[in-house]
Formats: C-alpha cells, structure tokens, sequence
C-alpha cells in the first residue's frame, strides 16, 4: 500500500478538500501524515468550521486503510445510522479508494488514565448495546465489507493459514493441523451457546473510547479491525488487558448482564471464545499484512505469530 511521499498526500489533501467544501469547510495549514502502517495511515488536518471563518480550524483525521480494511468507513457510515450514540459518523467516505474523514473524538480514555474496573464495565456494556443495535443487521454489514469471524467458518479461516503456512519449517502448520477438532470443538460451543454472531469492535481498549462527557457519552471508533462473530470476542483484547482475575472477573460480569445472561456461563465459555479469537485475530493479521514491503513484514510478523500461538490446544 503506497501511502507516502509528497504525491499520494497532496493527492489525499486535494480530496479532503473538496470533500470538506461540499461541507462549507476549509482546510488551513499543512497536512501531518502522523501514522504510517501496513495496514492503514492516518494523517491530521485542520478545518474551519465555515468556508468563511477566520479562526485557526480544529482538527480532522484523514484515514486511508490497504484493500483488506477498506471497508471501514462505509462500516463506520452505517453503524452511525444506526447506532448514533455509539459511534460518530464520518464526514466524508471515498467509495473508490476507502479513505474516510473524520471529526477529531477528543481526548480518549487512555489519555485520561482510566483503565479502572468501573470504566472497563462503562466500555464493555456500550459495546454490548452496540452488538445488539447491530444484531438485525448482519446482511447490511457484511455487504458494505465486514470480514466474516463467525464461528460457522472458523475452521474455513484456519484451513486458511494452514495453507499459507505450508512453507513453514518452524512446526507451525503441523501444530495448526492438529488443532483442528479443538477449533471445531470451540465454533460448535459459541454456535450453541446463548451469545449471538454479530458486529465485534476488534480492538476494544481504551485508546480506542472517546472519553465523552457530561452531555456526550462514551464512544468507540478506530473500527478496522471489526467482524462479524460471536458477541463475547469483544472482551478479547479487554482480557488480555486487565492483568488483576478480579477486575476481570466483574467486566465478564457486567458484560453478561447485558445480555441478561448467567456470569457462569460466560465464564465456562471462555477458552472457547479465545481459541476462535485467536483464530480470527490470526488470519486477520495475515490479511492487513498482504500488501506490506518485506522490511515491514520482518516488523510485523511476530504480531500476527503471537496470536497464532494463542490458539490453544485442549487441556
């Protein structure tokens, strides 16, 4: 994915631009590519409120994902259309290239500190609302570009890197062969267990939560990473997050009762819901990569290795 150098961001800029003037606005100041990925780049620029204003213009994040996560901003179109309180729409979406524009979302939990059990049960329970918003409109959600995580395809995804990794020496393919029936074992348990397939967030963690405030809750962006899967995958990356068993212990709780149902079954379900996960999170790697140099790839392989490693075996 070619996304630097002075001719692919004068070309980006131009098409912010215009977008930005079919919405009375204009760019002011200079472009900063602030983030360059594989996978996606995101670059600030500074809008005034009226094509008219004099003042210095607030931010707005240009994104630009590669052909495996350009799907995001039209995924981000629709799940503010129905779901508006969870996630702001974007001001702007190119159909063509996938590059997106959006309002800056202010401070995130992150940056205020607030990795705290009350916070990550706030997060958890929006994500919860937001899958059940979501749950009638799987259809709608895999036509605009929503990769497909569902446990009904798991093993589909698994086969997946079991091919690309014939070339392996180091034991991978071998290990991932013989997880076969594990997996199969865990997408039937999420299929008969009470949690719904629906929209999953992806990389649910508080750099990814607008903070909010009194008169403007708590919001999720940075949506690349989302999938159609069993609803519980959302605590993923949550889990690997919260280090203390009992904090954990009262997010899967709350998580539960938004579902309205029993924290043990949640809990039983668990190394089901990771072994699937680190499936998905595995072939999802493996696809944000397709497009990267060898150098980036020598960076970035031991991410997509590291949840390989987390499919684990049956006890």
């Amino acid at each position: 994915m070619v996304v630097g150098g002075s001719v692919w961001l004068d070309e980006a800029t131009t098409w912010a631009a215009t977008a930005l003037r079919g919405l009375g606005r204009r760019l002011v100041g200079p472009a900063r590519q602030v983030r360059v990925r594989p996978w996606s780049t995101q670059v600030v620029l500074t809008a005034t409120a009226h094509p008219d204003t004099v003042t210095a213009g607030t931010p707005v994040w240009l994104k630009q994902g590669c052909a495996a996560l350009a799907h995001e901003g039209r995924v981000l179109s629709l799940i503010a259309r129905i779901a508006p309180e969870v996630v702001d729409a974007p001001l702007a979406v190119d159909p063509v290239s996938g590059r997106f524009l959006t309002a800056d979302h202010g401070p995130s939990m992150r940056d205020q500190g607030r990795d705290d059990a009350g916070s990550w049960c706030d997060v958890v329970a929006l994500a919860a609302r937001a899958q059940q918003q979501l749950l009638a409109h799987a259809d709608a959600l895999v036509a605009a570009g929503l990769p497909d995580g569902s446990p009904t395809t798991a093993l589909e995804r698994l086969e997946d890197l079991v091919e690309a990794g014939a070339h392996d020496d180091g034991g991978r393919t071998a290990r991932l062969r013989r997880l076969r029936p594990a997996v199969r074992e865990s997408a039937a348990a999420l299929l008969d267990s009470p949690f719904p397939v629906t929209w999953n967030h992806g990389d649910l963690h508080p750099g990814n939560v607008a903070a909010g405030t009194a008169s403007r809750p708590l919001q999720l962006f940075d949506l690349g990473d989302s999938d159609l899967s069993c609803a519980p995958e959302v605590l993923a990356v949550p889990r690997r997050a919260i280090a203390d068993d009992a904090v954990w212990g009262e997010v899967l709780a709350a998580y539960c009762d938004a579902w309205g149902i029993d924290h043990a079954v949640g809990a039983a379900l668990w190394p089901h819901v990771e072994r699937v996960h680190a499936v998905n999170r595995t072939h999802a790697w493996s696809r944000a990569l397709a497009e990267a140099t060898p150098a980036e790839a020598q960076r970035w392989l031991p991410h997509r290795d590291h949840h390989l490693e987390q499919i684990g075996e049956p006890t």
